[in-house]
């Protein structure tokens, strides 16, 4: 299912629009109208789009952890009956409380490092009405996952961070409901990505 750019914009969220924003720009094109204050001060967009906001970071998602915050790079894979699957990028250094655990709650087995807090977040979406219907967490115990991308297997997450532990390219499955272990691909290197 290919989903327009302008209907993406007009209907996708303050993500999506500031993901394509910055898609726009690295192209070189340059925006058609002069972008318009937003009120509520989140994303500012040219006259005749729109944004919603999916989820805010500290939502608890449905796997019972918490949104992290400092959302980075995105992708969304079509789904069956309409769905839209948006992978997500958390851009977390050493900081607990911007990672998804809530305060009473120890990282899980499934983690790559236990005292690293980045890593990626996946949201189901109806792409007809835009409403959430499923959140969780899929790779945690990572750096600073920062760069990112859509692959036939899933999606790769980058940590743009180098130690014996960190700097690795990870392999998130896009239909994964649940933390998943994490799948280091060694083949793209240990360095900062």
């Amino acid at each position: 299912m290919k989903l327009p750019r302008r209907r993406l914009l007009q209907h996708g969220g303050a993500t999506g629009a500031l993901w394509l924003g910055a898609a726009g720009r690295a192209r070189g094109t340059e925006p058609r109208s002069e972008l318009l204050a937003d009120p509520k001060r989140i994303v500012s967009l040219p006259e005749g789009f729109e944004y919603r906001i999916l989820t805010r970071g500290g939502d608890r998602m449905d796997d019972g952890y918490r949104m992290p915050d400092r959302p980075d790079a995105m992708g969304v894979f079509a789904g069956p009956d309409r769905r839209l699957t948006l992978m997500r990028n958390h851009e977390v250094p050493g900081v607990r409380r911007w990672g998804p655990y809530f305060p009473d709650q120890a990282p899980p087995p499934e983690a790559w490092d236990p005292e690293a807090y980045g890593g990626v977040t996946r949201t189901i979406v109806d792409s007809d009405t835009l409403r959430v219907e499923h959140s969780n967490l899929v790779l945690t115990g990572t750096h600073w996952n920062c760069a990112g991308g859509l692959s036939p297997w899933g999606w790769l997450s980058c940590e743009e961070m180098f130690s014996e532990r960190h700097g690795f390219v990870f392999l998130c499955p896009h239909t994964a409901a649940r933390v998943t272990r994490p799948r280091p691909i060694a083949a793209y290197g240990h360095f900062r990505h």
